[in-house]
């Protein structure tokens, strides 16, 4: 599978519904259907027939949308792509990152392709461009 053309930050940032600070508290491999793999018997690269993952994880810090307050961790769904699944989990569990998503009220995933998450180095930055499009959409709707 080809990777999705990139797209810049702030073109991310728009996109998303949910940007949050999380930490993934584990990772599950899923198969084509959806149905848990056995960690002994998961594929060394997602996406390698079908398989993609969940990350379990713990909302630390919202900062879109403003009101939002999830109480239990959430389900994030990783896309398959050439990714090792050994280092997709050592890169994400147990460490505190960006969360750009969307959602269907009950799992999330990327706001764009493959590009899941940015490093707390970025936050300063993402908060900013969160103040610009919500500046955008107030003038907006006021026209």
């Amino acid at each position: 599978m080809a990777p999705p053309p990139p797209k810049s930050l702030s073109e991310r940032v728009k996109l998303a519904t949910h940007i949050f600070v999380g930490t993934a508290k584990e990772m599950q491999v899923i198969d084509k259907d959806g149905k848990l793999v056995n960690q002994e018997q998961e594929p060394k690269v997602l996406g390698q027939r079908g398989h993609g993952a969940w990350l379990i994880v713990e909302v630390n810090e919202v900062l879109c949308p403003q009101g939002w307050n999830p109480t239990s961790n959430l389900v994030v769904q990783v896309p398959g792509g050439f990714f090792s699944t050994g280092d997709y989990r050592t890169n994400h569990v147990g460490v505190k990152l960006v969360y750009l998503t969307v959602t269907d009220g009950k799992t999330y995933k990327a706001s764009y392709g493959w590009d899941l998450s940015e490093s707390l180095g970025k936050k300063a930055e993402i908060e900013s461009l969160i103040r610009e499009v919500t500046k955008e959409a107030k003038e907006v709707n006021r026209k």
